[in-house]
This record gives C-alpha cells, sequence and structure tokens, in this order.
C-alpha cells in the first residue's frame, strides 16, 4: 500500500509528535562536522558547535566519513561502499498519466526504469488542479547516463515515454524539471550481510539508520520503518546514556 499524503504526511506527524514531547527541530542547519567527545557527540553547524548525548545519522556511508572528525574519522564503516545514484525527469502535467502511483517500465529502448505518479498519494489541489509525475533512472553517479544534460534527459523521456504510454500527450505538460541524488542505495557485493553495518558505530554514541543496513530486505517505506526503530531501540539500550536523557 501507499500512505495517503505522501512523505509530507510523515514529516508533518513527526514534527508534530517531537514538539509535542518537548523537542525542537532545526531547519536549514546542516552539520558540517561530528566528533565523538566524552559523554556524547559534538556537531558543527553554521550555528556552531553543540554536543549532545547521542546522535542517529541517515547520511550515506561516503558522506558521513566526509563530516567526521577525530578518531571518529577512523571509525565509519564502509566509507568506500558504492551506491547506485539516480536521475529523475519531473513533470508537471494538466491530466493524469497512469491508472497507478507506481509503474514499472522494462523496455531496452526506454532507459528509464519507474514512472511515479504521486498526485496518486497526495491531492492534486496542492499542486493547482496539476498532476506531478516523475520517471525515474537509476545510475551510477561515475556513469556517462548520470552526467547527461537536463536536456537531454528530457529530450528522451519526451521522445521515448509515447512508444510506453501511447496515451502521453506532450502538450499536457506544463513543465519539467531534472533531479539527480548520488547516494540512493548501496551497491551489494558478495559476503556482504558479514560486512553489514550495525546499528551502533562501535562504542560511540553515534547510531546508524541508512540505506547500508537495508540487505537483505529491499529497500522501501517498510524497511526504513525497521531501521528507525531498531536506532530507537538501540539508543534505549544504552546504558551509558542516564534515563532522563533518552
Amino acid at each position: 500500500g501507499c500512505l495517503e499524503g505522501g512523505y509530507a504526511k510523515i514529516g508533518q506527524r513527526l514534527q508534530e509528535r517531537i514538539t509535542e514531547m518537548g523537542g525542537m527541530i532545526k531547519i536549514g542547519c546542516p552539520v558540517t562536522g561530528i566528533e565523538v567527545v566524552e559523554g556524547g557527540v559534538r556537531l558543527e553547524t553554521p550555528d556552531g558547535g553543540e554536543t549532545f548525548d547521542a546522535a542517529v545519522s541517515t547520511l550515506p556511508l561516503p558522506l558521513l566519513k566526509r563530516i567526521a572528525n577525530g578518531r571518529f574519522a577512523d571509525q565509519v564503516p564502509l566509507p568506500e561502499l558504492d551506491y547506485q545514484g539516480v536521475v529523475n525527469v519531473v513533470l508537471v502535467m494538466h491530466n493524469r498519466l497512469t491508472d497507478y502511483y507506481g509503474t514499472a517500465v522494462v523496455e531496452c529502448d526506454f532507459p528509464y526504469q519507474g514512472i511515479v505518479e504521486t498526485t496518486r498519494v497526495i491531492p492534486s489541489e496542492w499542486l493547482g488542479g496539476r498532476h506531478l509525475i516523475y520517471l525515474m533512472r537509476y545510475c551510477s553517479a561515475d556513469s556517462d547516463a548520470y552526467h547527461l544534460s537536463d536536456e537531454e534527459h528530457r529530450s528522451q523521456v519526451f521522445e521515448g515515454l509515447p512508444k510506453i504510454l501511447p496515451s502521453f500527450d506532450a502538450a499536457q505538460v506544463e513543465n519539467s524539471f531534472v533531479f539527480r541524488a548520488p547516494h540512493v542505495e548501496p551497491v551489494w557485493t558478495l559476503g556482504y550481510l558479514e560486512k553489514r553495518p550495525g546499528t551502533r558505530i562501535h562504542d560511540t554514541r553515534v547510531y546508524l539508520a541508512t540505506t547500508a543496513q537495508a540487505y537483505p530486505m529491499v529497500t522501501s517505506w517498510n524497511t526504513s520503518v525497521k531501521l528507525a526503530d531498531d536506532a530507537v531501540e538501540a539508543v534505549l539500550r544504552d546504558d551509558s546514556i542516564g534515563a532522563g536523557d533518552r
């Protein structure tokens, strides 16, 4: 099933629950450094440094390694782990494109592997009656495909989509955008189960909830919920954190 309201609904409910419990949410505040210190974890942000009892990282492991400082830099697991990236071509349309939220595509002449109609789970009214569709092309961030120009990606979609969905009418497209993400899913290698990172990084108070821990499950909403549950349970089991700090 799919959650009505999409990720926005999840984020909204998390915000409500965190603030209800007295928590604070900072947005537009990227963490630029993380270091293990006595009694906790120090995070560096544009607002300065702040020490916390514990931290949960959702970063891809190479990015966590990039901001790790001090001895923690040598403790980040699998810092060279390869990831599959994705190029998303987003179409803002005046009509619906499919009858489904997600459609898998298996077609040699069409290099995009999936079509997602977001306005199957969020109201079209949020977009002034428009429909939001994106096409996914999974590829390495080092690949030629990843580095094609935005216009080349648009051309491939507009030229190839009618062959997949004859009902597609380019005149119904109000606008289009291209987005890239370099770290989507890890590339699983032989014997990965033995190398898979645990929830807690060594004896530090840094915990992980990332796709690098998903294997052998597929990366999905259900898996993400399980990884989050595992991280919370690990923090609660940590006897070095006072009960009042949890």
